[in-house]
């Protein structure tokens, strides 16, 4: 399942590249105030999900069963890490990837209904690395005018790679998101006498808030999981 996800996000990436030149030589893909090329980072915080539940039977005398035990998995939240490289296809959508690192903790609680013995819980540390591609498009419509404030869009996907304790065990999968988000410039930007709108500052600040779907990596199935993540971060442009 995810190598169709990938698939589709790189033939995604690739149809806006080759749409690229003809908007540059029709004159509508304009340097804006920061340049191309814009890098950054941010902190963040990814949200919990869980895990397929599993419960494990016997057979009773009569023909029925009963519960021996059950088991429930969760990935915990915490915080991440990332770093980003983009480049501004037009003056309001730009592609960028995005490189990150998050430490989790796996909880597996067991309940003994048979032994009628309190629930106890195991964990793990899981390390998530993630890289992943997509598009950013500025909202002009929710632009404020002569405010460095610029509201955007965001969706796309990527690879998931997870590493068990201190590497004992690899698994892989892919992990697809959209979100919304603002930039506030700190410098650089300038006013437009047309529009009265405050081009694209050279550095400034970033908040983001994204859905995440996930699939593979530490699963029994091919099941989607899905949870929050948001970002706050700094960024420049050349």
């Amino acid at each position: 399942m995810y190598r169709r996800l990938l698939v589709m996000m790189v033939a995604a990436c690739a149809a806006v590249g080759v749409a690229t030149p003809a908007l540059a030589q029709s004159g509508r893909v304009q340097s804006s105030g920061g340049g191309r090329l814009e890098i950054g980072g941010s902190v963040g915080f990814a949200g919990a999900y869980a895990l397929a539940s599993e419960r494990v039977t016997l057979q009773t005398g009569g023909g029925g069963e009963t519960t021996f035990f059950e088991v429930d998995t969760t990935v915990t939240s915490a915080p991440l890490v990332d770093a980003r490289i983009g480049w501004w296809l037009t003056p309001s959508l730009a592609v960028e990837g995005v490189f990150g690192i998050a430490r989790r903790n796996i909880e597996t609680e067991v309940r003994l209904d048979v032994d009628n013995a309190p629930p106890t819980t195991a964990r793990s540390r899981l390390t998530q690395y993630t890289a992943e591609a997509g598009v950013t498009w500025d909202i002009r419509r929710l632009q404020w005018r002569q405010s460095r404030i610029r509201t955007y869009v965001t969706g796309g996907g990527g690879y998931l790679r997870e590493l068990h304790e201190e590497r004992t065990a690899v698994d892989t999968g892919a992990v697809f998101f959209g979100g919304a988000g603002i930039r506030y410039g700190l410098g650089g930007g300038r006013a437009s006498g047309a529009t009265g709108r405050v081009a694209a500052s050279r550095f400034g600040l970033r908040g983001e808030v994204r859905f995440v779907g996930r699939t593979g990596g530490f699963d029994t199935d091919d099941e989607v999981r899905f949870f929050p993540r948001v970002h706050a971060g700094a960024y420049v442009r050349f």
